[in-house]
């Protein structure tokens, strides 16, 4: 897969890579380090995201290290998604009208209300 990635990137391509990490421990082990270092060697660029989860990351500072520990090892910041009024609603963390708009400082998050 790592040549696949070189190739298509040598060949003029974008390639993005769109990694789930929950939390900012996923990214603690040598392992998950050293693919995110094989991956990013190959010219590819790897963008996070993730599911606002409650008692897993419903915390601003949570967040905010995860997104410091992601831009720190060269991913992304790019997506958290906020529960909606489909799916698996019991996973999700807060009902949108608690979701916040600027939940880690230095980060612009905006967050789409839908509504009904």
């Amino acid at each position: 897969m790592l040549r696949l990635l070189e190739d298509v990137v040598q060949s003029g391509r974008h390639v993005a890579i769109m990694a789930h990490f929950n939390h900012w421990q996923e990214l603690q082990t040598n392992v998950v380090r050293e693919a995110i270092r094989r991956i990013r060697d190959t010219g590819a660029v790897i963008r996070g995201q993730a599911p606002l989860l409650a008692h897993i990351n419903n915390d601003p500072d949570i967040w905010a290290r995860l997104w410091r520990e992601q831009v720190r090892l060269g991913i992304i910041p790019y997506y958290m998604f906020v529960e909606r009024d489909t799916g698996a609603k019991r996973y999700t963390a807060t009902a949108r009208s608690a979701a916040t708009a600027n939940i880690v400082p230095g980060f612009i998050c905006l967050t789409l209300r839908l509504g009904r």
